[in-house]
């Protein structure tokens, strides 16, 4: 694990990303408090989510990368299933194992 390289693509943001008690209480429960934002309702951050399971997976802070980039507030260059209330496209990620 520590030799391998990850990196979190566009995806919904937390600013966009508002969800009910029980999904934020969830995410409290399996990934901790930092993972749930509390504004008027409770928004999740799935990017941090991502990062503690790929922490305690072995792999170091410094092979992973964050796009920083929001489907929701970008959502004329990419699909957003929230903004576009249903209406869906297709994104890919790649994988590479060099040996």
């Amino acid at each position: 694990s520590e030799d391998i390289i990850a990196a979190v693509g566009p995806s919904i943001r937390e600013c966009h990303f508002e969800v009910g008690e029980e999904v934020a209480e969830k995410f409290v429960s399996e990934f901790g408090e930092e993972t749930v934002t509390y504004y008027k309702k409770p928004h999740i951050n799935l990017q941090k989510a991502v990062l503690i399971q790929l922490l305690e997976s072995g792999i170091k802070s410094e092979n992973i990368t964050d796009s920083g980039i929001c489907t929701y507030c970008n959502s004329e260059l990419l699909f957003s299933h929230r903004k576009t209330e249903g209406r869906r496209g297709n994104l890919a990620a790649i994988m590479q194992l060099n040996r």
